[in-house]
């Protein structure tokens, strides 16, 4: 994920986009401070590597996650009476963490009152005390980390907020393991000082959370993908939104050939594919029957065999001896 964030980040550079701001959704946060100058790439890559083995190692086992599509009250009540916490407020639905026998206990529960739910594929319970044991050998790792103040705007989805340079970025993202990702109000946040905005990342899921989350349009570089169309529908959009003025460099470094759109065109004709002229005959003329051999030979002046050598001699052009 982080390294195709990257990758959309990089094509966005190259189309001359300047982003008011960005909001990275759990470890997209990290991508986020990248973008910001806060960290370099290769610190970066080793961080989000480096944060996912320390929770896998140390987060407790049976553990899991579920996505609720219902408001911040309904899920409340749902997992009234059982470890599971709120790990993320994505807008139009809240996701759940905790003990895996809680998990099918809430999603029955919501089955029976009609709420849509939806199992996270992950392999432990993250933003939860589930992995709580994580947090020392993270804390202790970020020690070595190069991390210096954000020189663009970041609006966390650590504490939902703009990431001040006075705020401890290493202090937050320890938090940030067993804390709740709050997406809802920081893209309300940002939605409400852009036109546009874009997912850079890989897939399409936090375009749909969004686009419940705000009136302002969204879209997705869906990198990392095998077609280019959602590459090129994000670069009309930011055309379109003022924010990319050249997209000749989506087609820099391809062969083409030049086009004048206000030139007559020409087409070639293909002999091997016009229908040859046939011949009509007058209507009412009687038909002749076909002569035969020996009646053709005979009108020629010649037996059978020297009629086929002329008319072959006359379909290859060659002189008559």
């Amino acid at each position: 994920v982080f390294q195709a964030s990257m990758a959309g980040l990089r094509w966005l550079e190259r189309l001359g986009v300047k982003a008011a701001a960005a909001v990275g959704h759990s470890v997209g946060e990290i991508t986020a401070l990248c973008w910001a100058d806060s960290i370099s790439e290769r610190d970066a890559l080793d961080l989000v590597t480096t944060r996912g083995r320390i929770m896998a190692e140390l987060g407790a086992p049976g553990t899991g996650m579920l996505s609720l599509a219902a408001a911040p009250a309904a899920v409340i009540d749902l997992i009234a009476g059982t470890d599971l916490v709120v790990a993320a407020d994505n807008g139009p639905s809240r996701v759940v963490a905790g003990p895996l026998d809680d998990i099918e206990r809430v999603a029955e529960r919501a089955r029976s009152a009609g709420v849509v739910a939806h199992r996270l594929r992950v392999s432990h319970a993250f933003h939860s005390p589930a992995v709580a044991a994580a947090e020392p050998a993270f804390a202790t790792y970020l020690e070595g980390v190069p991390i210096g103040p954000p020189r663009r705007r970041i609006i966390s989805t650590i504490d939902g907020r703009e990431l001040t340079p006075a705020k401890n970025v290493r202090r937050m993202l320890t938090f940030q393991v067993t804390g709740p990702v709050h997406f809802r109000e920081a893209a309300q946040r940002m939605a409400a000082e852009c036109g546009l905005l874009v997912e850079v990342g890989p897939g399409r899921s936090l375009t749909s959370l969004a686009g419940e989350i705000t009136d302002v349009p969204v879209v997705a570089l869906d990198a990392g993908a095998e077609s280019s169309e959602a590459l090129c529908r994000a670069a009309g959009a930011l055309f379109a939104a003022g924010a990319a003025t050249d997209l000749t460099t989506l087609s820099n470094g391809r062969f083409h050939r030049p086009f004048d759109l206000w030139r007559d065109p020409e087409f070639l004709v293909n002999p091997c594919e016009s229908a040859p002229e046939v011949p009509v005959l007058p209507t009412g003329a009687p038909e002749e029957e076909p002569a035969t051999a020996n009646q053709a030979g005979t009108r020629s002046g010649g037996n059978v065999a020297e009629v086929v050598c002329r008319l072959v001699a006359e379909a290859l052009e060659l002189e008559d001896k």
